[in-house]
């Protein structure tokens, strides 16, 4: 098992996170461009001048106290380097572009009596150096090693004492991958020994700071050349018409979605659980990460439009093939078995960069794992789509998120608990750069991230495209599956086999 050098979070082990809730509201960015970079590594509040203390939002709080010693509640990204870059540099770069955002460099304050409500506050020992590390893994490290060591990461909390966050710097390491182009994967595969002698950085960010679409726009803002891009929302009608709409037609609409939801709750409540497999059996601490091979996004694209399906219909449906194909030795698999993997729904407008915390739906989305041929499973995908964008699901979601948050803690578990019977999995699916950026000179390779699962949910797959390519990450509990590259290479084989049916 590969080893982090010796540091203040590996000397004194991490803590884990206090089961806490509470409210409030948004930060806005604090200009340091004119503060010396000596003071920057500093907590802005530390001294005389401390900032007020603002309350967790209801749904920060909420992602809080989901938090498990066998779930974390955190996410996981990795930026792959194709050279390495002096770690002074990364330290550098990370204050400049990372201590602009308040609340990176705040940390969690418990509150005295039972119902009080937990704050945010600055952290007076802030330091660049207590959230960072230098890793050593083999000389030089591949692919195998840093999966066992990110697997070893999503076993352990992050210091309660300090900001929810923290970046790895894995010097030495090296990507070998089979890479499928368009026009060769009529033959199937071609081993490309692309390897270079580069580095890693893992970063891991409670989901109580920000949610998905909010921790890739800080990742992203860490490059060169950040990029300008916007991600699909799926707020309602009367969101999108905002102030345009009159009072009385954004109260009749508001009205509509809110019984629409109560009806979607109702039936989702008397609607029966998940059915049992490898997947629904009790949660272990330790954790499994593994991501696929690079796939080409024009693949991907061409599959859609000889289907009339979109690249995020297509990537479920491949999903459901190789979670079927990984399935179809268990004794309760059978044809047309379906299971329900909960998609994040982003409900942003156009915010700010610095607004992260958490906005974002959820929807339950049924995974077509027990259909074989793959036309039928991206049908079956579409049809599921479409009804899903047509409710309100994601909103009302929103709202539930949000009322976990302010309820007291027992309800709140007893609700996750809950709710995670009716589901086998977390998946998500996010459109990132189209073009390769660089970080401190050096090409950033691949970006990838794994979601954070909750309950007795240890099942989690995560898709990213960048620079013309889509990766799929993976997360299991090794009690659930040992080797979640299995899933990986079954979600290849589903998206060439689709490819090669279109041709």
């Amino acid at each position: 098992m590969p080893k982090p050098l010796p540091s203040t979070s590996m000397r004194n082990p991490p803590q884990r996170v206090p089961l806490i809730a509470g409210e409030a509201r948004s930060d806005i960015v604090r200009d340091v461009s004119n503060v010396d970079s000596s003071q920057r590594n500093r907590a802005p509040g530390a001294g005389p001048h401390r900032t007020p203390l603002h309350a967790l939002s209801a749904a920060d709080s909420a992602w809080l106290r989901v938090d498990r010693d066998n779930n974390r509640m955190i996410i996981t990204a990795i930026l792959t380097l194709e050279r390495g870059v002096p770690f002074a540099k990364v330290q550098a770069r990370l204050v400049d572009r990372l201590l602009p955002y308040p609340r990176l460099q705040q940390r969690i304050v418990t509150p005295k009596f039972a119902f009080g409500v937990p704050h945010w506050e600055d952290d007076p020992g802030f330091d660049i150096a207590r959230q960072t590390e230098v890793v050593k893994l083999d000389d030089p490290a591949d692919q195998s090693e840093l999966e066992s060591f990110v697997g070893g990461l999503m076993e352990q909390s992050l210091p309660a004492d300090r900001p929810l966050w923290r970046i790895y710097y894995v010097e030495k390491y090296v990507e070998k991958y089979v890479e499928m182009y368009d026009e060769r994967v009529t033959s199937g595969e071609r081993a490309s020994d692309s390897s270079s002698a580069g580095a890693a950085l893992v970063v891991r960010v409670h989901h109580c700071i920000a949610d998905g679409i909010a921790l890739l726009r800080i990742l992203l803002s860490l490059s060169d050349e950040p990029p300008e891009i916007t991600f699909p929302t799926a707020a309602a009608e009367w969101a999108h018409s905002g102030k345009r709409a009159s009072i009385a037609r954004r109260v009749a609409l508001g009205t509509r979605t809110a019984a629409r939801s109560i009806a979607h709750f109702a039936n989702f409540l008397v609607s029966r659980s998940d059915p049992d497999t490898r997947f629904s059996t009790p949660l272990g601490r330790t954790k499994r990460a593994a991501w696929s091979n690079p796939i080409a996004l024009e693949d991907i694209k061409q599959i859609g439009r000889a289907s009339s399906g979109t690249v995020n219909e297509v990537l479920l449906s491949a999903a459901a093939g190789a979670l079927g194909r990984v399935l179809e030795e268990d004794p309760q698999f059978e044809s047309g078995l379906e299971l329900r993997g909960v998609v994040p729904v982003n409900l942003r407008g156009d915010e700010p960069l610095s607004a992260l915390g958490n906005k974002f739906g959820l929807v339950f989305m049924p995974m077509p794992v027990g259909i074989a041929d793959s036309e039928a499973r991206l049908d079956r995908v579409r049809e599921s789509m479409a009804r899903i964008k047509a409710s309100p699901e994601a909103l009302g979601w929103f709202a539930m998120l949000r009322a976990l948050g302010r309820v007291p803690t027992w309800m709140e578990v007893l609700g996750v608990e809950l709710f995670s019977r009716k589901a086998t999995l977390v998946i998500t699916s996010l459109a990132g750069p189209k073009q390769q950026l660089h970080f401190c000179g050096s090409a950033i390779e691949d970006v990838m991230f794994w979601v954070p699962c909750a309950g007795n949910v240890g099942l989690g797959m995560s898709m990213l495209s960048y620079n013309g390519r889509v990766r799929l990450g993976v997360t299991t509990d090794v009690g659930q599956l040992n080797n979640p590259t299995e899933i990986a290479s079954e979600f290849e084989s589903a998206l060439r086999g689709s490819t090669n049916a279109g041709r």
